[in-house]
């Protein structure tokens, strides 16, 4: 008796992870004539958005895997992308990037060993969302294969670090960053995977009507990531990340009540709407007092530095102080070249460490960084490409091509991200380049694939669901 639960345990994680397999399979679609290419494009792609925190090598194996299957299908992707606005949208984003690296080759500020393809290349992978929304071939179970795989891939990277010593730091009030070496670096992966767990809480714990005891241990693992996401975002101390958050939690009241208020009987949807409200409040409160050591020393820190700024003299250290040198500096370089910039990755030539009082080759802000690197033209278009992508969504889920918890990630996601680079260069930082890819590109394929579906159909039929 004693040896049959670990097996029924054991064949669960075997029948599971065989119907996962599965599923991926049924997923790839014919599209570029060739099953085993459509398989290669989508693993490569599910690797490059999932283990680039976990292991720089296999993200790159997956970028060959992604461009392997479309130079190979070229024909294919040319006949979906064609007509899409977001890839004609991606190549006069790459047309910026050159023209803008070109011209930083030219300018004086910047050195010799300037290398302007390899920036070029770099800074491109921020628009390979329909490269990826065409891989993943549309298929919600790949969406959320992808979005898991990356909360498990940062789980597997940073969880080894984690002992007792560990977390009572955490709690202590230290900040850490969970072996990357830099808090900041932890922040935001914590602060996505924590909107992921929330927000799919549904499809990870499962419905109500199965066995208790695997219904138990799904809420009992959910309950035990929630918790490790919650520490890990609030003892890095990431201060746009806990904006992020506050901000991912307000686009989840809002779509919890409209949700409600639209599919159920009023008084049951007010009961809902008020738990929807007063849970994530709670969990909220309970969070910042278990981390209020923290907090305190976070803020302290961010009052002195603004104290100093009323005062006039603020010397370029801290966090107060060296954004307010960086952005004071890099506002005087864009308002010289504000069309063009002076082209990608040209910070680290341009920046004064002297002056400003950091060696590193950005601004601690994503958006200065942006307008620096590619000024007003390249930031416009970069906002262009993000709200094509952002109305798309919104189509897909009045379309019931995208399930509506599904849309609220979405934005949810795009709204912590835009809020955690507010004081960091996430976006331009090769780190996390892949992130706008993850977050852009798997929620634009269900409307590429099914707006493909509708545009190739007979006249007169319909698309199926």
């Amino acid at each position: 008796m004693n040896n049959a639960r670990p097996l029924k345990l054991q064949g669960l994680i075997v029948t599971y992870l065989a119907n996962l397999w599965n599923g991926l399979l049924g997923a790839t679609r014919i599209h570029t004539g060739w099953r085993w290419l459509d398989v290669l494009g989508l693993v490569g792609a599910i690797l490059a958005l999932t283990t680039f925190l976990l292991n720089r090598d296999l993200m790159r194996m997956g970028e060959i895997l992604m461009l392997l299957t479309f130079v190979l299908g070229f024909g294919a992707a040319l006949r979906a992308l064609g007509r899409d606005p977001v890839f004609w949208t991606f190549l006069l984003w790459v047309g910026v990037l050159t023209t803008a690296a070109v011209v930083g080759v030219l300018l004086p500020e910047v050195r010799d060993d300037y290398d302007a393809i390899n920036n070029i290349r770099h800074w491109a992978r921020l628009g390979w969302v329909p490269l990826v929304a065409w891989l993943l071939g549309g298929q919600l179970r790949v969406v959320f294969t992808v979005l898991i795989g990356y909360v498990l891939c940062w789980f597997a990277l940073t969880l080894p670090v984690i002992d007792l010593g560990y977390l009572q730091a955490g709690l202590g009030g230290s900040r850490l960053d969970f072996g990357t070496g830099n808090p900041h670096r932890a922040s935001l992966p914590f602060l996505l995977s924590l909107i992921i767990l929330t927000y799919l809480a549904r499809d990870l714990i499962g419905p109500m009507s199965q066995r208790r005891v695997l219904l138990g241990l799904r809420l009992a693992v959910w309950l035990i990531a929630v918790c490790y996401a919650i520490f890990g975002l609030m003892s890095a101390q990431g201060m746009g990340s806990w904006i992020g958050s506050l901000a991912a939690l307000l686009i989840g009241i809002v779509a919890v009540v409209r949700h409600q208020r639209h599919r159920i009987r009023s008084r049951s949807a007010i009961a809902i709407s008020l738990l929807a409200v007063a849970g994530p409040i709670l969990v909220a409160v309970t969070a910042v007092s278990l981390f209020s050591d923290g907090i305190e020393s976070r803020l302290d820190t961010l009052g002195g530095g603004i104290a100093e700024l009323r005062e006039g003299e603020i010397a370029p250290y801290g966090n107060v102080g060296r954004r307010y040198h960086l952005w004071q500096f890099g506002i005087e370089k864009v308002a010289e070249r504000p069309i063009l910039g002076y082209g990608p990755e040209t910070m680290r030539h341009v920046i004064e460490p002297d002056r400003h009082g950091v060696h590193g080759g950005h601004l601690h802000s994503s958006y200065m960084d942006l307008l620096f690197s590619v000024g007003v033209l390249g930031s416009t278009l970069f906002a262009v490409f993000i709200f094509l992508v952002a109305r798309s969504v919104c189509r897909s889920v009045r379309q019931g091509w995208l399930p509506y918890r599904y849309g609220a990630l979405f934005f949810a996601l795009l709204a912590g991200f835009a809020a955690a680079n507010l004081f960091e260069s996430y976006i331009t930082s090769s780190h996390f380049w892949p992130h706008l890819a993850l977050i852009l590109g798997v929620f634009y394929s269900p409307y590429l694939w099914n707006r493909l579906d509708h545009r190739n159909q007979p006249e007169g039929s319909e698309a199926p669901g």
